[in-house]
């Protein structure tokens, strides 16, 4: 199993930055900390993938933007869904 953890601070990064990344076993453990922790999880193994090929503390390249600008979308969009039913 692949997991990358992403942030973005749009005050701060010029692009999201991978800070976490790993296969196998450490790929499971980010994926259990991300759960513990609530942090959605996407699954999408193509862009894992290429995501993969990005070291830990850069920012993601230009090529992938498109990608994962969707990804967040449906976050933002999911975690907006989600307060609007606790109101």
């Amino acid at each position: 199993m692949n997991a990358i953890a992403l942030k973005f601070l749009p005050d701060k990064d010029n692009a999201p930055v991978v800070i976490a990344s790993g296969a196998g076993f450490l790929g499971e453990k980010i994926h259990e900390i991300a759960k513990a922790n609530d942090v959605p999880i996407v699954k999408e193994e193509f862009l894992s993938s290429a995501l993969m090929q990005v070291p830990v503390g850069k920012e993601i390249p230009e090529a992938l933007f498109k990608s994962v600008a969707v990804v967040f979308s449906f976050l933002y969009k999911l975690e907006n869904e989600l307060k609007s039913r606790r109101v």
